[in-house]
């Protein structure tokens, strides 16, 4: 009787033993396949796929084509604008007055380049009611016209005081600002009458790498208030896009990626150091508590 006991005993104690080692391995398994699983997600939500990094992306890039920009609708004049205003006659010192953009003002010109805005000082600007102030000339209202518009209404004025003389009228430069996952965010003027939007996006020293290429927001001023846009940067039909063209005092906001709200990896080598980092952690917390509540 002792003898059939003991062997029950053995009997139960292997049968413990064993149930023991099968819970042990399938928790082991069910700790791996959660990790697995894990990181396998981990990977997919963290890596920063190519075609989020390349512009002007078409079906066929192979294919030629050619984009008329004729069609696109003529900047019109606002306030807060600068223009350079000149007028030219037979007899240079009647208009010279006209003129501030001329020999003697190059020098406060140059020095008003260095701090970003040359034609600040020496310029015209649009006021708030829409006029630009000339000398004898005074207030002409120019807000709402296009640079042709304009030229022919002050060409009218001047034809009043002087025969023969010519107007031109441009813009002082094109200022706009541009934040958020830029290399070089900040407020700049370029001495263009046209700039492209990936000209502007190359003053701020291009996007970095978890800018969010797909929603770009165009803050844009127009005559009668702002208007908000979204562009995408990676499509190429945005050539065929009346906001491919900045205008002035646009201001540029450049989104982040997903990437950035979850911390992870740009590329694959740093999603995977994040994916071997966080097991790590859970390993090492596994057996932590294993060893504390065994």
């Amino acid at each position: 009787m002792p003898i059939l006991q003991q062997a029950k005993t053995m009997v139960n104690l292997n049968t413990n033993n064993i149930r023991f080692r099968f819970l042990k391995a399938l928790r082991g398994v069910s700790y791996l396949s959660f990790g697995v699983l894990f990181g396998f997600l981990f990977l997919l939500s963290g890596c920063v796929r190519n075609r989020d990094f390349v512009y002007l992306q078409s079906p066929d890039s192979s294919a030629r084509q050619l984009y008329n920009y004729s069609a696109l609708p003529r900047y019109q004049i606002q306030f807060n604008d600068i223009l350079r205003i000149t007028i030219k006659s037979r007899d240079p010192q009647s208009t010279e007055l006209f003129n501030l953009y001329s020999g003697m003002n190059l020098n406060m010109m140059q020095a008003n380049a260095q701090s970003g805005d040359p034609f600040y000082m020496i310029g015209y600007s649009v006021d708030d009611s829409g006029m630009v102030s000339l000398p004898i000339l005074g207030k002409i209202y120019v807000r709402g016209k296009s640079l042709e518009e304009a030229r022919q209404t002050i060409q009218a004025e001047v034809d009043r005081f002087f025969n023969g003389a010519y107007v031109a009228v441009h813009l002082g430069g094109i200022r706009f600002s541009i934040l958020g996952e830029v290399n070089r965010a900040g407020k700049y003027t370029v001495l263009q009458d046209r700039l492209t939007i990936f000209e502007a996006i190359a003053q701020g020293g291009d996007l970095n790498a978890v800018a969010n290429r797909h929603q770009v927001t165009i803050i844009r001023q127009k005559p009668d208030g702002a208007e908000v846009i979204h562009v995408d940067l990676t499509n190429r039909d945005i050539i065929h896009s009346p906001y491919y063209f900045i205008c002035p005092n646009d201001v540029i906001y450049v989104q982040p990626l997903k990437v950035r709200e979850l911390g992870t990896g740009i590329n694959a080598q740093q999603t995977l150091q994040s994916i071997v980092l966080t097991l790590s952690f859970l390993v090492n917390s596994i057996l932590i508590y294993e060893r504390l509540f065994k």
